[in-house]
């Protein structure tokens, strides 16, 4: 009986090797004394205390066996991981790459205002002289095919004066008690007007409203650039009394002022939206002629042109 010995001999030569593969006989000689030796119930062991008896040796060397083949077999290209499907494949690792760096816009810088020239404009910033001797000046944004009358400090929409909008200033100290027969001293021009107003804002708001020749909206309060006012509207009459007002020297038709020396009616039912603005002590009248039939698009035109005012006293 030298199997023991034999396998005992065996072992400790396998073991002092460091090899990782045990002989064919080797794994017989184990397999048979494991199935005639009895078996014993599992113990918790201390595995520091354990001593290396010759069973021992064999229960390692199958576990270093087994263990050797999972480690083997994992190390195989292609091998599987894992139960029921092939091995996942590994991701790309996505190096970040960096921002491109933004160089933000530059804002040119606004053009110059040109001066308000003679004839259709293209859309810009213009410059406006609105008052003879004066030094107010006005820089308004028009747009493209609008008219200019620079001697007349007057914008007309594309259809003219007479068919859209007439956009220009005034000031007065007074106001004519007949719109319609302004022709007081028989020269056929008009004068400087027999109602006299104060010097505020409010005191021409208030000559105007109480002039019964044409019919006048509410007042409100109205900026312009910064410089407080009230806007209002006057609906001027039609050809029933145009036709009978006074005649400028060459003129056939009637005419109807409603500032003396200022602007007069252009044209049956017109309306004048007016902007009465007080700038520094100066009263400047800015009026919106609107034209009977002038379309809508015209209108807010030019009421976008006054807001656009930048006024320079």
């Amino acid at each position: 009986m030298n199997q023991p010995r034999d396998i005992e001999r065996l072992l400790d030569q396998w073991f002092a090797d460091g090899s990782s593969v045990a002989p064919d006989r080797v794994i017989d000689i184990v397999a048979d004394r494991i199935e005639r030796q009895p078996q014993r119930p599992l113990w918790r062991l201390d595995w520091r205390h354990l001593t290396m008896n010759t069973t021992y040796k064999i229960a390692a060397a199958i576990a270093a066996i087994a263990i050797l083949g999972l480690i083997g077999w994992n190390l195989l290209p292609g091998g599987s991981t894992g139960v029921g499907g092939p091995a996942p494949t590994a991701s790309p690792t996505v190096i970040p790459t960096a921002s491109p760096s933004v160089t933000p816009a530059t804002t040119p810088a606004a053009s110059a205002p040109a001066a308000l020239p003679d004839g259709v404009m293209t859309a810009g910033r213009y410059r406006i002289k609105p008052l003879d001797a004066s030094s107010l000046s006005i820089v308004a944004a028009v747009p493209a095919g609008w008219v200019g009358y620079p001697s007349n400090a007057a914008i007309t929409s594309p259809e003219g004066n007479s068919g859209g909008i007439l956009l220009s200033f005034m000031k007065t100290d007074g106001l004519l008690s007949d719109p319609c027969h302004w022709d007081l001293d028989h020269t056929g021009e008009s004068n400087s007007g027999d109602v006299v107003v104060g010097p505020t804002v409010d005191d021409l708001v208030a000559g105007l409203k109480a002039n019964k020749s044409y019919t006048s909206s509410a007042a409100s309060p109205v900026a312009l650039s910064g410089f407080a006012g009230e806007e209002l509207e006057l609906q001027l009459p039609g050809d029933e009394v145009l036709s009978r007002c006074d005649k400028s020297p060459g003129d056939a038709n009637g005419t109807f002022y409603v500032f003396p020396r200022g602007f007069y009616a252009q044209g049956p039912n017109s309306r004048w939206h007016l902007y009465i603005n007080d700038v520094n002590g100066t009263r400047l009248i800015t009026m919106i002629s609107v034209a009977e039939g002038t379309p809508q698009v015209d209108v807010t035109a030019a009421e976008a042109i006054v807001e656009s005012f930048q006024i320079t006293p």
